[in-house]
């Protein structure tokens, strides 16, 4: 536990002396900088922690060299630029923590630079990672969590119609993950906005999702995506509980903050397309959570960002009302995303923590 609470104290101290008292310069920059490197050392010398680091320890055992590597883009499931980085790992030590090194630094970089170019309040969006999805990415989702930030970083194309960027982004994050081939779809829900446009969208969710068994007869003739489609079909409902505190995590708290941004500011949120479609993908989530659940990590990133954001400009307003409120808002939110660790003992997965100095094999298994 202690491992983890390290970078978590340091970014609160963060928070108070840079985010809410503004100073600015050197130690802002360093401080920052420490909280990379621990980060780096502790997600990328850990040891089987995180339930599918297991599997991917697994697969890596077999994987070839960089002298070796091939491109191919279904390697057994996994797409070439993941096996890339088994190759270039491979081709320096045949231990898997190198790889988990090689990605840490990707992963971290990549996300660190993200919070520092969108928002002024990084140490506040940082400490919103670790609650939200900064476990999850760096040791479950290792492939996917490369695809969604190549997807981040590829929003402004997005945003500004710049297709043929836009779709050369999409075939990059496709050549890390297949599940980023549902990307090339966002460029006509640009559309989608609060007011009478969302529940346009909505309602025309609602009714694909009661033909859901029909769409997906689309994608038979594509092998691997109706592979893909099969396997994660398999499961359709997770529970009462789960879908509620889901529907409350990624529909709710998201449509929430575009209104508090609307009607509260008087602004509309940075990333309000970015939220309303995270919110339909939770809805269609309630018909097969296990399909677009894996949607749903493509905009985590944009909502930590809004989230952060509105905290910020109601705690800085001079209403007294709308400081408590921000209070009231973020201790919500504490308490609605911190339970998905409670939830099904999913800590289990990252607690106890052990090191590859300190090896110990311990159940992740926590279904």
């Amino acid at each position: 536990m202690i491992p983890y609470l390290v970078p978590v104290i340091i970014t609160i101290f963060g928070i108070i002396q840079y985010d809410i008292k503004k100073q600015k310069g050197v130690n802002e920059k360093l401080c920052y900088f420490a909280l990379f490197v621990y980060l780096v050392a502790l997600i990328g010398l850990r040891y089987e922690v995180g339930g599918d680091t297991l599997n991917y320890m697994g697969d890596f055992q077999w994987r070839a060299d960089l002298s070796d590597w091939y491109f191919v883009y279904n390697d057994n499931g996994f797409q070439p630029f993941y096996t890339l980085l088994c190759a270039i790992a491979k081709s320096i030590s045949s231990d898997f923590y190198i790889f988990q090194l090689i990605h840490a630094f990707i992963f971290n970089g990549l996300l660190f630079v993200f919070l520092a170019k969108n928002t002024q309040y990084k140490f506040t969006a940082l400490f919103l990672v670790f609650l939200i999805y900064y476990l999850y990415f760096s040791t479950e989702i290792l492939r996917e969590a490369l695809a969604v930030f190549v997807f981040v970083f590829n929003y402004d194309n997005l945003k500004n119609n710049r297709w043929f960027r836009y779709y050369i982004g999409v075939c990059i994050s496709c050549l890390f993950h297949i599940s980023s081939v549902f990307l090339v779809v966002l460029p006509f829900m640009k559309w989608i906005h609060i007011g009478k446009y969302y529940f346009i969208a909505l309602g025309f969710v609602i009714l694909l999702m009661i033909q859901l068994n029909s769409f997906f007869a689309i994608f038979s003739p594509l092998s691997l995506i109706a592979e893909k489609i099969s396997r994660y079909d398999s499961v359709s409902f997770g529970g009462y509980l789960f879908s509620f505190l889901n529907l409350l995590r990624y529909t709710i708290i998201p449509l929430f903050i575009c209104l508090i941004a609307r009607y509260i500011i008087g602004e509309k949120v940075k990333y309000e397309n970015m939220l309303l479609i995270l919110s339909l993908i939770e809805i269609c989530s309630l018909f097969s959570f296990i399909l677009f659940g894996r949607f749903l990590n493509y905009f985590v990133p944009f909502l930590v960002i809004s989230i952060t954001d509105i905290l910020y400009k109601l705690w800085e307003s001079y209403n007294i009302r709308l400081k408590s409120f921000s209070i009231v808002l973020l201790m919500f939110i504490l308490l609605i995303y911190g339970s998905y660790y409670i939830h099904l003992n999913m800590y289990t997965r990252w607690i106890p923590y052990y090191s590859i100095y300190n090896p110990v094999t311990v159940n992740r298994d926590n279904f």
